[in-house]
């Protein structure tokens, strides 16, 4: 579910901000997720 770069960081920031990691790791998420989405669109774009 969690790629190996997720699951290595927070192994390695186990302490208190690991609440700050996993919020920033969901942040980087949800900026990949909607990057693919836009990119997927221009691509359907230039198909047609």
């Amino acid at each position: 579910m969690f790629s190996v770069e997720y699951v290595a960081v927070v192994e390695a920031e186990m302490s208190a901000a690991t609440g700050r990691v996993l919020s920033e790791m969901a942040d980087l998420l949800d900026k990949r997720l909607e990057l693919q989405g836009k990119l997927r669109s221009a691509l359907i774009y230039q198909a047609f």
